[in-house]
């Protein structure tokens, strides 16, 4: 009875091992991601940006409408990356929507190997819509 518990907790054991290798492998990939600067004009967007927003919020009943430029995105990143740091967050914005991609340089030993999480917006006939999001190669 003992032999086959040793058995069972073995295998366990190595599958929980296995499993999470696995996990580990499909939410990584291997790289370095840049860092981003911060400059007092990106904090000063930001904030102008996110207090307008919160503003229409507050008083509007039909929805909001948000009008952004890559430079105001960039900005909003910059203070996001600096904010919620380790984590350095990059977007790009073109006729198909926005992007966003947050990634997070692993610490030793797996500084060779990043966590990254990016999803796609964009504008649908029923408004603001996430097309797709993926944490490493997962889809979410």
């Amino acid at each position: 009875m003992w032999k086959k518990l040793a058995r069972f907790s073995l295998k366990l054991v190595i599958g929980l091992c296995l499993l999470a290798i696995g996990l580990f492998w499909l939410f990584t990939t291997k790289g370095e991601v840049d860092s981003r600067s911060l400059s007092s004009q990106d904090v000063v967007d930001s904030h102008h940006l996110v207090s307008s927003t919160l503003q229409q919020l507050r008083f509007s009943r039909d929805g909001v409408e948000v009008t952004m430029a890559q430079e105001q995105l960039d900005a909003l990143l910059n203070v996001a990356s600096h904010t919620l740091q380790p984590v350095i967050f990059h977007g790009g914005m073109g006729d198909f929507g926005v992007i966003v991609h947050g990634a997070l340089q692993l610490p030793r030993p797996f500084e060779q190997r990043l966590m990254h999480a990016y999803c796609l917006f964009s504008e649908s006939s029923r408004g603001f819509v996430i097309d797709g999001c993926r944490l490493g190669k997962v889809p979410l």
